[in-house]
């Protein structure tokens, strides 16, 4: 998926990243270059509309949480303040602390929220715009700690890494592009043709309740894969990785845990609990209203 057009998210994926498949919006592995916490730049104007809680029944009527982008227009739908936040500063919420208790809930107050992009600034600058906007319109204030956290270091199996090298012609912003594919038992499928074991760690922390390190040594490109479980994970939230033995056997009817670890097993790879120095955003300060339009 690139830069432009609409993306909309499955209806059980509520409690996910609601930015999953937007290559300029969630990154944030370990050791990654933060983005400042505040930015010159920001958007023409911009509509922030209180649209209440939603659930379930909802998502099935079609007021789902979702993101487009194009030149002129930047919209978030049905938005929470705390994914405006994950957008913002390109950082998965296993790595933000701090902040009111009302930030972290479950069912949380959402947004739609409507802004224009100036003339000439390219996608990719939205989420300085949108620190920005919070900045301005709910008052965040945040700064960035190195901390030890739990983590997941992504590491060789015991046989060594099956993955297979990408083709050099694929070397481009394009071959880190996603395609999604509907999977067996309700799985989705995301498949690379040419991705760095950095960049696909970063994307496995969108899943689980601890950021995903690199620690593979792997430098070059490769063509890789991950499947995830969509509908167990709205329902029990980011998962908690018990990584498997080497050689375990996986049911293919499991759980997110097991959706994430058999594709990664057939890969050659797996996750180990690590306590590994990260870069967090605390926040220090947000309101939970905005300042009129």
């Amino acid at each position: 998926m690139g830069d432009s057009g609409t993306h909309s998210v499955p209806a059980s994926m509520l409690k996910v990243h609601v930015a999953v498949g937007l290559g300029f919006l969630l990154g944030g592995v370990l050791g990654q270059t933060v983005p400042p916490l505040q930015s010159a730049l920001s958007f023409e104007v911009a509509s922030i509309k209180p649209v209440g809680q939603i659930g379930l029944e909802d998502i099935k009527a079609g007021r789902q949480p979702r993101v487009s982008v194009d030149k002129a227009i930047a919209h978030f739908a049905y938005t929470s303040l705390m994914e405006l936040v994950w957008h913002a500063y390109t950082i998965s919420s296993n790595r933000i602390v701090g902040g009111p208790p009302w930030l972290w809930a479950g069912e949380p107050e959402r947004f739609d929220v409507v802004a224009k992009i100036p003339d000439g600034v390219p996608t990719q600058q939205v989420p300085e715009m949108l620190r920005t906007l919070l900045a301005e319109r709910f008052h965040l204030a945040a700064h960035y700690e190195k901390r030890e956290i739990p983590a997941y270091a992504l590491t060789l199996g015991r046989e060594g890494a099956r993955l297979k090298e990408a083709p050099t012609e694929l070397n481009t912003p394009e071959g880190e592009e996603s395609r999604e594919i509907q999977g067996k038992n309700g799985r989705v499928r995301y498949e690379f043709d040419s991705v760095t074991m950095q960049k696909f760690a970063s994307l496995l922390s969108r899943y689980t309740d601890s950021p995903v390190a690199d620690q593979t040594g792997l430098k070059g490109r490769y063509q890789a894969y991950y499947e995830i479980d969509p509908m167990a994970i709205a329902y029990d939230g980011l998962t908690r990785i018990t990584p498997h033995p080497d050689g375990a056997r996986i049911d293919g009817m499991a759980g997110p845990r097991d959706a994430i670890n058999s594709s990664l097993k057939e890969l050659g790879l797996k996750l180990e609990s690590r306590r590994l120095p990260a870069d967090v955003l605390v926040i220090d300060h947000i309101e939970r209203t905005p300042t009129p339009n």
